[in-house]
């Protein structure tokens, strides 16, 4: 095919004129926002270590695709949106209360089985009705954002029977942990409510919507409240705002360092969430605030995984270590602003200014290349992408200091006051973990 630049059907006779596409465009573009606001919501307030990854790539996935759908309404004859506003009740309401989702498989699934499945077929209709060619750049958007939801079902797929299992051993064990968990049993009625709302604001496409009903809340009559605790599975060793190594630490002294450095990387779980409160408490930001911590919650939940990567692949156990949560639960009792400049600004504005990552980077770089050890390698190549998300995390910092709390001026005395403030805070926990042990952070420079 080569005829219209390759595209087929190019003189068939769509469904859909600009005031319908425009329609579409505007009930996705809202329920991507909502998806990665829910998404950020509950990162903090859930409990297994893998549906809190899945959950921060798609709010960053969730949030590309509100950015494209904002943008996309703009061509349609409308006004760039400057804030997102409801199309009709139901819809929103019904991610209200996907909103308050109490436990890990509650959201799920209102996540993975309701709504991005919903969304998933709106996008094969409107692709199946629309003409392909007068309407191109809608078609593009959608094939594009079809890849990351096909991906992210296929993900909520293989998490399912886990999350079923969490709940299967805490229910067993209910006189041991207080976590509240749900079933396919326990969750049915919750499940109910979502269909029943999503049926009646007619999908998220708003097809045969019936708005002449009153919305019924159910679980969203009062506000919800990002946790001043970030949650960890209680399997895991514990918590502590300490940094704590792993429990098999290499006897060699650099690679013991290597492993440390691993594990400080696999602890910035709390950085991810910390930022994911942010994005859902700092109201009334431009759209490009919501893109850049999108993706910055997403770069360090990477780090997160690629230092467990590292140590999985090293053979290190980390999981019944002491679970690090100093980069969130000392922090979330202040203003969200001040703790976003506390990191941006100061823990990595820091990093960059002394040289600490750009030295270790190449100290591991050539480690990399006189090492055998796979683990090693694995590290180096992290290392190097890191320094290049902190460069980029530091300067989300300075772009958006104005907006947070007045100017840089202001965020560089919060951010060294925080610093100095979470440095003492860490001391004891540091200070009581590796009291007897062998302590080696001798890899810098050595």
């Amino acid at each position: 095919m080569y005829q219209y630049a390759g595209i087929h059907n190019a003189q068939k006779l769509g469904k859909y004129g600009v005031e319908d596409t425009s329609k579409i465009v505007k009930r996705l573009a809202y329920s991507h926002y909502r998806l990665m606001m829910i998404e950020a919501a509950q990162l903090p307030a859930r409990m297994n270590w893998h549906f809190k990854a899945g959950l921060a790539k798609s709010l960053y996935e969730d949030a590309q695709a509100m950015k494209a759908w904002v943008d996309r309404a703009s061509e349609l004859r409308n006004p760039q949106l400057q804030k997102m506003k409801s199309p009709d009740p139901w819809l929103e309401l019904f991610w209200d209360e996907l909103l308050m989702a109490r436990s890990d498989y509650e959201l799920w699934v209102g996540i993975y089985e309701i709504a991005k499945p919903e969304i998933q077929r709106l996008y094969k209709a409107y692709l199946e009705a629309t003409q392909p060619l007068v309407d191109y750049p809608t078609v593009r958007l959608m094939k594009q954002a079809m890849t990351d939801l096909d991906d992210q079902l296929a993900w909520g797929l293989a998490i399912q029977p886990v999350l079923l299992d969490d709940a299967q051993f805490f229910t067993a064990h209910a006189d041991q942990y207080d976590i509240i968990v749900d079933d396919e049993q326990s969750v049915k009625a919750y499940k109910e409510h979502l269909l029943e709302l999503l049926h009646e604001c007619g999908g998220i496409a708003g097809e045969s919507a019936d708005l002449n009903r009153t919305p019924i809340r159910w679980r969203s009559k009062e506000a919800f409240a990002i946790p001043v605790k970030a949650v960890r599975d209680p399997r895991m060793g514990g918590e502590t705002i300490g940094r704590t190594g792993v429990k098999n630490q290499p006897l060699d002294n650099v690679l013991a360092g290597a492993a440390e450095s691993a594990r400080i990387r696999q602890e910035e779980l709390g950085a991810a969430e910390l930022i994911a409160a942010t994005l859902v408490m700092q109201h009334g930001m431009p759209w490009e605030f919501y893109d850049d911590l999108s993706r910055h919650c997403w770069d360090e939940m990477r780090h997160t995984l690629y230092g467990q990567a590292v140590l999985d692949l090293g053979g290190f156990e980390w999981f019944t270590q002491p679970q690090f949560k100093g980069d969130y639960d000392p922090h979330m009792d202040k203003p969200v602003a001040a703790s976003y400049v506390w990191l941006s600004v100061g823990v990595e504005g820091e990093a960059m200014k002394k040289e600490q990552m750009p030295k270790e980077a190449r100290f591991y770089k050539k480690l990399a290349q006189e090492s055998e050890e796979p683990f090693v390698k694995l590290l180096a190549q992290g290392i190097d992408f890191d320094w290049a998300d902190e460069v980029t995390h530091h300067q989300y910092g300075r772009k958006w200091a104005e907006e947070l709390v007045g100017g840089y001026g202001t965020a560089k005395l919060i951010a060294d006051k925080e610093m100095a403030l979470n440095n003492e805070r860490m001391k004891e926990d540091t200070h009581k973990y590796w009291n007897g042990k062998v302590f080696s952070q001798r890899y810098i420079g050595s």
